[in-house]
């Protein structure tokens, strides 16, 4: 069990976290530097901004459906993703040597995971924000 679990547990809200921790998707950039191209997986940390937005914020049942919507979003765009470089990755070996297209896989591998998640926690903050506004709307 992880540390601030325990927490969360018994109060019932989500973790508090700072919105400058968003800026560590810029870590995934430097992949472009040099080292291994796995660190755009980096990119993913963008996604602190949005889950600092909704810091402090009652886990109810709303909630947990959700989260559950936005991983479930997230997931199916990584896996289009993933199955669309498989499917067009094997065109490339006409054009490219093996080589290029392991680290052409190896980088989309990273892109997917970075983007799961990124959109899992955007996703969450725009269906809690959208539900938001329709039920002031109708009040």
């Amino acid at each position: 069990m992880k540390r601030y679990q325990p927490n969360i547990l018994k109060t019932g809200r989500t973790r508090r976290l700072n919105p400058i921790f968003g800026f560590l998707g810029f870590l995934g950039f430097t992949a472009f530097i040099g080292g291994s191209w796995s660190r755009f997986v980096f990119l993913g940390f963008f996604g602190f901004f949005y889950e600092s937005k909704m810091s402090d914020t009652l886990i109810d049942e709303r909630y947990r459906e959700n989260k559950n919507k936005a991983q479930l979003m997230a997931l199916k765009a990584a896996s289009a993703v993933m199955l669309a470089a498989l499917f067009f990755l094997p065109v490339g070996e006409l054009f490219m040597s093996v080589q290029y297209l392991f680290q052409m896989l190896h980088i989309l591998t990273a892109l997917s995971a970075a983007l799961v998640i990124f959109l899992s926690e955007y996703l969450l903050y725009r269906y809690d924000h959208d539900e938001y506004d329709n039920d002031m709307k109708e009040c």
